[in-house]
């Protein structure tokens, strides 16, 4: 994304690494500072102490990074970053007092006085879960050369929810498991699944739905153990997740190949034929259609380019489109007549090649 946060972060912007279950792949690590109370507990005055001492720490081992005030965003903009995720429902809704460091690649972003004094945010595409959170902490042991991290010999790094206590250090994936939704196996999978060292939250993290096949597994805590133990418990629970997948959608292939191809195009057809779409409807249908290429069925609709039209059809993305405000109705319009323009695109270009 350059140091433009207005473009595309690099997880929604590369095709380095295509991968056909998981979308994306996130490390998040907490910390905050040492003898400083907790951003809930810190009055204005020393929340821009902080913003100050971290923003100096930043200018000088990274003095590329783009470093935006939250309070100087406006809320659509915040809506924007959030729907991309480079920032949490929390720093949207509350970002006074509050900061946003941007990498000049697109792959980093920093939230300062979010829950915790710093949120790193290493956002990578597919599934790059082995030894990419190594880079993450390279960045920290930058910004630690300027400030000292609050830490406890027995318990690790203290954290603002004990749920952080410890590494600090949440590895996350986004997965699309269509096949599993599809044959109503998904909800017993999650609800069964053996690991208790892991959960499953919605496409948005902690408090949005698990629906329309999309959701994100993550480490539970991150306490009692080291790094690399905390992300090998996630990758091995994403790989057996990517293997129940494929089987499934090669058991769809084998013995209900008609009703899956047809559910697939009838969803492209309502996408490239609908006027009025809403949100949920029309994330169900691109889930199809991704599917559907993942598959072979449709190979004119590249599963990356499906993923950008997935994040394009938000609320907030859409109303930066119109470049005014939208009524729900006005969205479900606009929503309907953007995924049609993009079909139409992507159409027309595999016809011409």
């Amino acid at each position: 994304m350059g140091s433009n946060p207005l473009q595309q972060p690099y997880w929604l912007r590369s095709d380095d690494a295509p991968h056909d279950v998981v979308l994306s792949t996130r490390y998040r690590l907490a910390r905050n500072l040492h003898g400083v109370p907790f951003p809930s507990r810190a009055d204005a005055a020393l929340r821009e102490v902080i913003l100050d001492r971290v923003g100096r720490a930043f200018r000088y081992e990274l003095p590329h990074w783009r470093l935006v005030r939250a309070d100087q965003v406006s809320p659509l903009m915040r809506e924007v970053f959030f729907e991309k995720h480079l920032i949490s429902s929390q720093l949207k809704d509350h970002p006074d007092g509050s900061m946003i460091c941007f990498s000049p690649e697109g792959r980093f972003s920093v939230m300062v006085n979010e829950e915790d004094h710093l949120r790193f945010q290493f956002l990578l595409p597919g599934f790059q879960l082995r030894d990419s959170w190594r880079e993450l902490l390279e960045v920290e042991s930058r910004i630690e050369r300027w400030v000292d991290f609050a830490f406890h010999e027995q318990f690790g790094y203290l954290t603002s929810c004990l749920t952080n206590v410890g590494t600090g250090l949440r590895a996350s994936v986004m997965l699309h498991l269509p096949a599993l939704s599809w044959t109503g196996s998904l909800p017993s999978t999650i609800n069964l699944w053996p690991d208790q060292a892991v959960e499953f939250r919605g496409l948005f993290g902690e408090g949005s739905s698990m629906n329309e096949s999309f959701l994100q597994l993550s480490n539970k805590t991150t306490l009692g153990a080291d790094l690399e133990t905390f992300n090998h418990r996630v990758l091995q629970s994403a790989e057996k997740l990517i293997m129940m997948e494929r089987r499934s959608r090669e058991q769809l292939l084998s013995r209900h190949r008609l009703q899956l191809e047809d559910t697939i195009f009838r969803a492209l057809a309502t996408l490239g034929a609908a006027r009025i779409m809403t949100s949920s409807e029309a994330t169900a249908h691109l889930s199809m259609v991704r599917l559907g290429a993942c598959l072979g069925l449709l190979n004119q609709f590249p599963p990356m380019t499906l993923l950008r039209l997935l994040v394009g059809i938000r609320p907030a993305h859409l109303q930066l489109e119109a470049q005014r405000p939208l009524d729900p109705d006005e969205r479900d319009e606009w929503r309907a007549t953007y995924i049609r323009s993009q079909i139409e695109h992507l159409v027309e270009d595999k016809s011409d090649g």
